[in-house]
């Protein structure tokens, strides 16, 4: 009995041991659990870990270093393709691209004709803005800067380098600097084209308008044929009309051997240096000049053939109206620019009318200034921050900039007589380019 009765009062006691036991350890597990909730959330330059003998508060590991932050690029959800029903657009076509919406949108002479999403250039090798035009096609074409990179039906605007053609778009500017575009696209595109077709590349969005101004003829003028003793004393009126490039006989009509440069395109061909002249005729033929038939008055005064694209650019930099045929300097003369500030840059396009093919009839495009033409102002909220707001300035009109321009009304007849639909004239305070050369056509950059 009694033994009974120790075996019971033992067992009883290892009962309340093992139930301390067990309360000591939730214990100690609560405790830590409680220092981890307390310590963990306020590591912010160590972290303290178990291992297998407990707590070790020997080892300190630190805490991974934030990752840098990468540019995120927005994806803009893309517009499909929008091509209206007729089959191929009627007139010149002007190309309108937009930065800021990835957006190509194609005009003819009935307005919006085609659009596309497009992926311009990536940052460091950002599109070029401005005014351009197509000045060379190739349907399959390698890049020869980035490792033969393709670049099917392509159509340069510049060369150095920057086209538009077929390539893969990801909803945000990803090329190196040229216009892609989708494939079914551009095959289209290439086909609606032709050389010297207007590019025009802003920020924003652009498009076209129709206009009128007294300078703009709208009619193509009777080719002047007078005798030589009348010319003689036209040229002596207006002594300051240079023309620089005869497209009949591809000559100058100076003094000195012409230097040939080839163009960029290695193709082989040599045109003459825009500084370059007329080849000189032969001395013996000078020294007989008896022997030398006698000019017509028709040929005294030759017209400027409608042979090829003309381009015309005024520029309030250089004073001067600049002439191009073919992508060849034609003539140049000084025009009268007054006074009243910026010009601004605007492009007006010809094209024959609906209702009369031989009447002329204009459209204009008008490009954002190069830089803001006053600086950001500045305004301060109470908590010290500041805010920048873009002053908006009126641009100035393309009727205001034609207003203040006056040409030569020979030079003015030159253009007329050999314009055709798709010919243009641009307007601009800055001067020929870098861009501007051999083998293209009038190129006015943004920036």
């Amino acid at each position: 009995m009694g033994v009974n009765n120790q075996l019971s009062v033992m067992s009883t006691r290892q009962q309340a041991l093992q139930t301390l036991n067990s309360m000591a350890a939730i214990r100690r597990i609560a405790l830590v659990s409680a220092m981890a909730l307390v310590v963990l959330p306020s590591a912010a330059h160590a972290q303290f870990f178990w291992d297998s003998d407990g707590f070790d508060s020997d080892r300190v590991i630190p805490a991974p270093q934030p990752e840098q932050p990468r540019v995120k690029h927005v994806r803009k959800a893309q517009k499909p393709i929008v091509i209206k029903e007729t089959a191929k657009p009627k007139g010149p076509l002007l190309i309108s691209i937009s930065i800021e919406e990835q957006r190509l949108k194609i005009y003819d002479s009935n307005g919006l004709y085609a659009e596309t999403p497009i992926s311009t250039g990536m940052r460091g090798h950002s599109t070029p803005m401005g005014v351009f035009s197509v000045i060379g096609k190739e349907k399959f074409h390698r890049s020869n800067i980035y490792s033969g990179a393709p670049m099917p039906y392509m159509q340069r605007i510049t060369w150095s380098g920057v086209a538009m053609h077929a390539g893969v778009l990801p909803g945000y500017p990803a090329s190196h600097g040229c216009i892609r575009m989708p494939m079914n696209f551009a095959v289209r595109m290439y086909g609606w084209t032709r050389m010297g077709a207007r590019v025009v590349i802003a920020p924003g969005e652009l498009s076209p308008v129709d206009f009128a101004h007294p300078l703009l003829f709208t009619h193509r003028p009777e080719p002047k044929v007078t005798a030589a003793a009348d010319r003689s004393d036209t040229t002596a009126a207006l002594p300051e009309l240079k023309p620089i490039l005869n497209l009949e006989t591809s000559l100058q009509t100076t003094n000195s051997i012409a230097a040939p440069i080839r163009t960029a395109d290695a193709s082989g061909t040599v045109p003459l240096a825009t500084s370059g002249t007329a080849i000189e005729p032969a001395k013996g033929d000078a020294a007989k000049p008896e022997t030398t038939a006698p000019q017509t008055p028709a040929a005294e005064a030759k017209p400027v053939k409608r042979t090829g694209h003309i381009a015309a650019f005024i520029s309030r930099k250089e004073g001067k109206i600049f002439v191009r045929q073919n992508f060849a300097p034609l003539f140049e003369a000084p025009v009268t620019i007054a006074d009243g500030g910026p010009l601004g840059t605007h492009v007006f396009t010809v094209r024959a009318s609906n209702d009369d093919p031989k009447t002329f009839q204009w459209s204009v495009v008008s490009l954002p200034p190069r830089e803001q033409p006053t600086p950001l102002q500045t305004r301060k909220h109470r908590h010290g921050e500041s805010e920048r707001a873009t002053v908006e300035v009126a641009l100035p009109s393309p009727s205001a900039a034609l207003d203040r321009i006056t040409i030569p009304d020979d030079a003015m007849q030159k253009i007329a007589e050999a314009a055709m639909p798709g010919d243009s004239l641009i307007v601009s305070d800055l001067g020929l380019g870098g861009e501007t050369g051999l083998g293209t056509d009038f190129i006015v950059p943004l920036r």
